[in-house]
């Protein structure tokens, strides 16, 4: 009987033990931040992609008048 009341006193302070419970809530917070900033830079992609495309047609074609 008293390997079995080791047991339950062992696993009833394991339940109570809270030590570690922050880093958790940090580690799932910061993976929450980054799976959403990866995300949104996904659906942003491709309209900075034809920004940039753009922009670098109109500089390549603009003409610098080199007389007064």
């Amino acid at each position: 009987m008293k390997p079995i009341f080791f047991i339950q006193r062992q696993y009833a302070r394991f339940q109570s033990d809270d030590r570690g419970a922050v880093t958790v809530d940090w580690v799932v917070l910061s993976a929450a931040v980054i799976g959403m900033a990866l995300a949104s830079l996904n659906v942003w992609r491709d309209s900075v992609q034809y920004n940039a495309q753009d922009i670098a047609s109109v500089a390549s074609n603009y003409e610098i008048k080199t007389g007064f």
